[in-house]
Parts: C-alpha cells; sequence; structure tokens
C-alpha cells in the first residue's frame, strides 16, 4: 500500500527506513516483555500481550476509515486490490534467474537465523530452569540483539556499505553467522557463560 501513497521510486527508499521502524518496535516489546514478567509474571503478561492485537485492530479500523486523509479514496484501493493476485509476485521471480537466486538467499538466511536461534534460546533454557527468569533474559537479549540491528540500520549500512563495497557486505552477515556457529562447535561451554 506504500506504493499508493507515494511514488514507484519513493517507497523503495521507505521501505529500509519501515525495517528500521520495526525494530524500533521489536527492541521495545523485548524490554516490555522483560520488564512485565518480572512486575506481573508469565501468565499477565501473556494477557496484556494479547491485549495490544486490539489496539492493532482499531488502529486498522481508524486507517481503512479515514484513508482520505492519506490522499486516497476507497475506490483507489479496491481497485488495487482487484489488481492483485497471489501469485503476480511469485511469478516476476520465477521469471528471473536473478530474482530467483536473491529469493534462495532470503530463504536460506531466515533458515539459518532461525536455527541459530534456536541453538542459543536452547543454551539460555539450560542457563535459567524458572520460566520468568528465562523470559526476562530473552527480553533483554532480544532487545540487545534489536538495538544492534537497528543502531547498523540506520547509522552504518551506507558507511559499512561504501567503504567495502557490495560483494563484502553481502558476504559479511553469513560469514559472522557461520563464524558464530563455529564457535559454538568448539566451545558450546563458553556460548553458555557468554549468554549470561
Amino acid at each position: 500500500f506504500i506504493n499508493l501513497i507515494f511514488e514507484s521510486a519513493k517507497a523503495k527508499g521507505i521501505y529500509g527506513l519501515f525495517q528500521a521502524v520495526g525494530s524500533i518496535g521489536a527492541i521495545l516489546g523485548a524490554l516490555l516483555e522483560a520488564f512485565l514478567v518480572k512486575k506481573i509474571g508469565f501468565f499477565l503478561t501473556i494477557i496484556f500481550g494479547g491485549s495490544g492485537f486490539i489496539v492493532i485492530f482499531l488502529l486498522i479500523h481508524y486507517t481503512y476509515k479515514n484513508v482520505k486523509y492519506f490522499g486516497l479514496t476507497h475506490h483507489r484501493l479496491e481497485e488495487f486490490t482487484k489488481n492483485c493476485t497471489g501469485t503476480g509476485g511469485l511469478s516476476i521471480i520465477l521469471k528471473s534467474r536473478y530474482l530467483l537466486i536473491i529469493a534462495s538467499l532470503v530463504v536460506l538466511s531466515q533458515i539459518m537465523t532461525i536455527m541459530i536461534d534456536f541453538q542459543a534460546k536452547g543454551f539460555i533454557g539450560e542457563l535459567y530452569k524458572g520460566v520468568n527468569e528465562r523470559n526476562i533474559f530473552l527480553g533483554y537479549y532480544e532487545a540487545a540483539i534489536n538495538s544492534s540491528a537497528l543502531i547498523f540500520q540506520l547509522f552504518l549500512n551506507v558507511p559499512f556499505l561504501k567503504f567495502f563495497g557490495i560483494f563484502f557486505s553481502l558476504m559479511f552477515y553469513p560469514s559472522f553467522l557461520l563464524s558464530f556457529t563455529i564457535g559454538l562447535l568448539i566451545f558450546p561451554k563458553f556460548a553458555v557463560i557468554g549468554s549470561s
């Protein structure tokens, strides 16, 4: 829907900023998790988190009912949804060898990231046996990871890209995760100590 409000070139520039805003939400959510579990316990924190979806529903409702404030009309939104197809974007990717490689990179990165995340949470589970203590730690852990991502997205991404170039910049992330995984295999106990 960003493409409906902004020109295509401007919309592309906004996607990165929205990613950074998403990181801010992830940081605040993780810190709020740690704070609430400490104050009201795990069960009430789940209820509080679930109630946040009510706020999301209300925001969606408000945005849809007031599209005119965003320079849109309901007719334009309906035209946009009529022209959308579930396979439209997929067919573009399947026709392009370059986009297939990029899509494969995204999928593989997600697979590896999830696997490393599960490994780290397994170590944390060994370290913190209580549900509350584990969730408090995980809140701070996730906040630290997302804070690092936000700092990199807002301040370091462009200088890093300009200094090292595209190839090295693209190779940095998988190389870092690979070195972390090798470190876990060589020094598994060090990972548990480091996570504390």
